[in-house]
């Protein structure tokens, strides 16, 4: 049996439920795309600080339930790359998980007891050895912004794509086509290709 490819969303630090934003918008072009496709698990866009544990939880569960592999793959935004996607990715890394692959729109490194860092020469942000492939994109336009990228865990054999800049600010790289249509080519690819690019 393949796969359940699973698609997560994961936020801004001010991106709320109770506003659009460009995650959201992101979200349902993926729930409509993964609707008209084979089956694929596509939860509510989660926050940049969710509780990743939990969540790694719940996706052990539903592959138990399932009795088949996840193939997870996310889509994120500012701080849901520089706390989100790294949290979700250590806490799989723990149950012997993987993230096949990351699609990241303006990454932003997140340090709780260094948080000026965001917008004082932010590094580039390390992904876990556990996360297959990397797409990313960026702007410059002002800060904070994800122009240092990202980089490998030492010894992690994760492939990073080059960056792609684009025109916008920090506030709006969410919103940004070439985030999207980038995001729904990802979710959309076969996994044997996807492990091959980046």
């Amino acid at each position: 049996m393949p796969p359940l490819r699973v698609l997560v969303t994961i936020s801004g630090f001010l991106q709320r439920q109770r506003e659009l934003n460009g995650l959201e918008k992101l979200w349902a072009k993926l729930h409509e795309q993964a609707s008209s496709q084979e089956p694929a698990h596509v939860p509510y866009p989660l926050r940049w600080n969710h509780d990743w544990a939990g969540f790694a939880e719940f996706l052990w569960r539903l592959r138990n339930r399932e009795q088949r592999q996840l193939d997870v793959r996310v889509f994120c935004y500012s701080w849901g790359v520089g706390n989100g996607l790294v949290s979700l990715g250590e806490q799989m890394h723990k149950r012997g998980m993987r993230i096949n692959a990351a699609v990241c729109c303006d990454p932003v490194y997140y340090s709780w007891w260094r948080l000026w860092r965001a917008l004082i020469g932010s590094p580039a942000v390390e992904l876990p050895p556990n996360v297959g492939s990397a797409f990313w994109l960026y702007q410059t336009q002002n800060r904070p912004n994800g122009s240092r990228g990202l980089v490998a865990a030492e010894g992690a054999d994760t492939r990073i794509a080059e960056g792609q800049e684009i025109d916008a600010t920090h506030q709006y790289a969410d919103d940004h086509g070439a985030f999207h249509n980038l995001a729904l080519n990802v979710a959309a690819m076969p996994l044997d290709e996807l492990l091959e690019v980046a």
